[in-house]
Parts: C-alpha cells; sequence; structure tokens
C-alpha cells in the first residue's frame, strides 16, 4: 500500500509538476505532450464520428427515447468501435488539457475536421470541389499559425475554476440545445443544421467539463470530480443521442463542422471567463487570433459545400 501510495504521488507531481514554471526545456516538453495529445484526439474523435455515421445510416431511425433502437445501436459492432474511438480521443483531449491551455489544445484538436472531407468523400459518396479543399487548406494554415504562436510562459494549464461562472455557462448551453432541437422539430428543412448545433452544444459542456475533471483531480477533490464525471456523461449521453439523428438526415460535410465549431469553439471562448487562463501578449498574440480565425474560415468552408451526386 505504501508503495502504491508513492507511485500514486509520482503521478500526480508529473500532472501538475509544470504548474508554475516560467519557460525552459521542462515547460517546452509538457507543451509539446499537450500538442501531441491534443492531435491524437481530434485525429481519433473525427474517425470514430465517420465510424458511427456509416454504421447510424445503416441503423433505425432516431426519432426520441426508444429502447429498441438503442439496444440495435448498442449491438452493432461498428457504431461501438466508433464509439470506443471518440472515447479515445476524448481521453487524449483530458491529457492534453492537464499539459496546456484550452486555447492551444482545442484549436489543434478542433483543425482535424479536414479530415472529414477524406472520410465525406471516399465513405459517403460526397463528391469534393474548391470549397472543400479550401476549407482543408485553412485548417491545416491555422495548425502552423498556432505553431509560430506558441509560448511555454503562458500556454500552461489552468488550476483555477469559477463555478458560479461554469453553472452558468452551463445552464446556457442547455437551454440554446433545447431551442436548436425545438427548431428542427418544427423545420424539417432545417433538421441537418439544427440537430447538429443541439449536439454541438452539449458536447461543448462536455468539453468544458473535461478541463473541469482535471482541475478537481489534480486538486485531489474526488467528491466533486464523481459530480463532474456524472454531469459529463449526462452532457455527452444526449448529445450522442442527437448526433445519431443528425447522422440519419444531414451530410457528413455539414453536420460534423457545425457540431465542432459549437463543440471546441465554446470552451476556447469560456478558458478565460471560468478557468482565467491567459492569452499570449504582442506577435504570438496576433498569430494565435489568425489561427483561430483561419480554422473558423476553413469550418465555414467546409460547411457551406454543396454536395455533388
Amino acid at each position: 500500500m505504501a508503495d502504491l501510495g508513492r507511485r500514486a504521488q509520482r503521478g500526480r507531481a508529473l500532472i501538475s509538476g509544470f504548474e508554475g514554471l516560467e519557460g525552459g526545456t521542462d515547460s517546452t516538453l509538457f507543451l509539446g505532450i499537450g500538442i501531441a495529445c491534443a492531435a491524437a484526439s481530434g485525429f481519433g474523435y473525427n474517425l470514430g464520428i465517420a465510424v458511427q455515421k456509416r454504421a447510424a445510416r445503416t441503423l433505425p431511425e432516431v426519432r426520441g427515447a426508444s429502447a429498441s433502437v438503442g439496444r440495435a445501436f448498442l449491438q452493432h459492432r461498428g457504431w461501438l468501435v466508433g464509439g470506443g474511438l471518440i472515447g479515445l480521443g476524448w481521453v487524449m483531449r483530458l491529457v492534453a488539457l492537464l499539459f496546456t491551455s484550452i486555447a492551444v489544445a482545442v484549436p489543434v484538436s478542433t483543425a482535424f475536421i479536414a479530415l472529414q472531407a477524406w472520410f465525406a468523400h471516399r465513405w459517403f459518396g460526397e463528391a469534393l470541389r474548391g470549397r472543400e479543399w479550401f476549407g482543408t487548406g485553412a485548417c491545416i494554415l491555422g495548425i502552423a499559425l498556432i505553431a509560430f504562436s506558441l509560448d511555454p510562459s503562458h500556454d500552461v494549464s489552468s488550476r483555477t475554476v469559477r463555478i458560479e461562472t461554469l453553472l452558468a455557462a452551463l445552464a446556457g448551453l442547455i437551454v440554446l440545445s433545447a431551442l436548436a432541437l425545438l427548431a428542427a422539430k418544427r423545420s424539417p428543412h432545417l433538421a441537418e443544421i439544427a440537430l447538429s448545433a443541439s449536439a454541438g452544444l452539449l458536447y461543448a459542456g462536455t468539453g468544458t467539463l473535461t478541463k473541469v475533471l482535471g482541475v478537481v483531480v489534480v486538486q485531489e477533490r474526488y467528491g466533486l470530480a464523481v459530480l463532474t464525471g456524472l454531469a459529463m456523461a449526462g452532457f455527452a449521453a444526449a448529445a450522442t443521442v442527437l448526433i445519431q439523428a443528425a447522422h440519419q438526415r444531414g451530410r457528413s460535410m455539414v453536420m460534423v463542422p457545425v457540431m465542432n465549431v459549437l463543440a471546441d469553439g465554446v470552451p476556447i471562448a469560456l478558458s478565460g471567463v471560468v478557468f482565467g487562463e491567459a492569452w499570449p501578449a504582442g506577435l504570438p498574440s496576433v498569430l494565435r487570433a489568425l489561427a483561430m480565425a483561419a480554422i473558423l474560415v476553413g469550418i465555414w468552408a467546409l460547411t457551406r459545400a454543396e454536395r455533388v451526386e
């Protein structure tokens, strides 16, 4: 038992040891680990989404709470594999957020939306045009600009959570998601975008709570960690149901970018007010803003792309 205790202490020291570093080899190493994990997260998540869409097209239509439909999804091997890849992506996102700030980890992960262009063409017969290639290039440019904007003295993970602001933000996400779902039900022609937006807002809650979970675990506040995990599970479960409905009604090149821009953009917007994470100064600040703009333009281009039969 004593040996296990010492190992646990060493593990916590590894995770939190970079806290307060002001640059140097160690902080640069931690930043690199965070970026690598964010990239792995983006790859796993987007691959999982594509695998699940491929499976969902062959499964019963999602129209509401149905035990038989739920069983059909849970018994489908392909859909479960997709879920496993999404779960792996979430784990890598959690690790990334322990080592670097949301403003670095999330854009790197988000830029892998460009993979959807390949999946859409290869798996779903969605022909690619100039706009898709432009969107893919913009996402890649965004990653390159982030690389030039990195500052190890600023881009470290925060250990602060402003609980009141967090709760208000989560409540707002629930309300907005419900309004998007209502729009999908009232206007079927908007279902493709509205369902994706509704799911994306709930995934934004999951992403924000992922950061909270990392903070409270490092602080050894295990009771709060359990509550955070339960809240995350609720957000993720509801979002998963909504995105399956979107899979069955929409195009990959439309629904995935809409979902991702909300799922990843909202946590970035909340990183300062909820977690107090610093933004770089000077030229890195300009490059970081340009990087996020490039990724948003890329996602917009992918979202606006027309399907060619």
